[in-house]
């Protein structure tokens, strides 16, 4: 670059550095921090309109306008004047009455935001009052319970807001769903080998049956009915969730087609990425599922593992704990409030993440 091309840009530079915002209505400089003109009282803030409080300037302001018109500008006719005064006059109160109404819909609202849990008290002295075989099978199904709500949770975060990310923080995303995917089917199996050696076979199970509310009487016919054939949960466990069968990755190593490139993205600070490892992996797992059709067989993993027989656990689960504790006079309860948790669907779970103070 010449000399001359130096004093150019510097010189652009300079330009660029000396410019300032104008105030559209009077033309008097503004700082980019303000929200209203010194000089004429307009909104110069680019958010003015839509930050709480310092809005209502903005909302208000044509009153104001109308006043002074009424009393400074003298080129105005007396009849514009009256007609302003009058909608003052008649238009302000109406306004400060329906302030209540405002604040009351606001209220209205924010209460329905709330969620109201009810907490149980549990003391000791009770807990060990229930019969051995209950007391084991109470604790195992909040375990199990808590598991399913963590783990199904965390495949619906993941998958959140994927649309808008980049290929990479895609393949993240996707990895991170069927690796919740995987362990909650694991979970799905184990629990319901518990129920079938410690609950079904027992005495107890016959006094809960019969205390099931309809939903959970047909959500318990419904896992009998799965678990009694082959499923793919049980296929999961065995090969993709708790343990690291080689012959499953030779499989799914054969199914990768020959002209096929895998990735790996590799990064110092824990971000690491081993695509080539959960494409063979999840191809092994659709291919079990669905060998001809790889998408029907996300779509009927998805639909057993995460919303049928979680679900079905669910709400079976938690009639067999209403009864076990209504039985043993667990029935101390308050109301506790959470006062806005946040939306489902907007609550996410990223793959890549960097520490605190880390730049690249």
């Amino acid at each position: 670059m010449t000399e001359q091309e130096n004093e150019s840009g510097s010189q652009t530079g300079d330009e660029s550095d000396e410019r300032v915002a104008l105030c559209a209505h009077c033309l008097t400089p503004f700082s980019v921090s303000q929200h209203y003109c010194e000089k004429c009282g307009e909104a110069v803030g680019q958010f003015t309109p839509y930050i709480p409080f310092v809005n209502i300037r903005f909302n208000y302001s044509i009153f104001a306008k109308m006043w002074h018109k009424i009393w400074f500008e003298k080129e105005s006719c007396l009849c514009w004047k009256l007609f302003y005064l009058f909608l003052i006059v008649c238009v302000a109160p109406i306004m400060l009455v329906g302030l209540p109404f405002i604040a009351w819909e606001k209220f209205k609202k924010r209460s329905s935001d709330v969620m109201k849990l009810m907490r149980v008290e549990i003391p000791k002295s009770k807990l060990e009052a229930i019969p051995e075989k209950q007391r084991v099978l109470f604790v195992h199904l909040g375990s199990i319970l808590n598991e399913l709500n963590i783990l199904q949770k965390s495949v619906i975060f993941s998958s959140n807001g994927i649309e808008s990310l980049s290929k990479v923080e895609k393949r993240g995303q996707v990895f991170q769903s069927l690796f919740f995917i995987r362990i909650l089917a694991g979970k799905l199996n184990e629990s319901w080998e518990m129920l079938k050696k410690d609950v079904f076979s027992t005495p107890l199970f016959k006094d809960c049956e019969d205390a099931l509310s309809p939903v959970a009487r047909d959500s318990l016919s419904e896992l009998k009915k799965y678990f009694s054939r082959e499923n793919n949960i049980h296929l999961i466990r065995d090969k993709f969730a708790f343990h690291y069968d080689s012959d499953r990755v030779r499989e799914g190593i054969s199914q990768i087609p020959e002209d096929e490139v895998l990735e790996m993205f590799v990064c110092n600070s824990g971000n690491c990425l081993y695509c080539f490892s959960d494409v063979i992996v999840s191809e092994s797992i659709l291919n079990s599922i669905n060998p001809c059709d790889r998408a029907q067989a996300m779509d009927t993993l998805i639909k057993e593992v995460v919303q049928d027989v979680s679900g079905w656990f669910r709400q079976f689960g938690e009639d067999c704990i209403r009864i076990i504790a209504e039985k043993s006079g667990l029935m101390d309860c308050t109301w506790v409030e959470i006062p806005e948790p946040p939306l489902i669907d907007n609550v996410k779970l990223p793959y890549f993440t960097k520490k605190s103070g880390q730049q690249k």
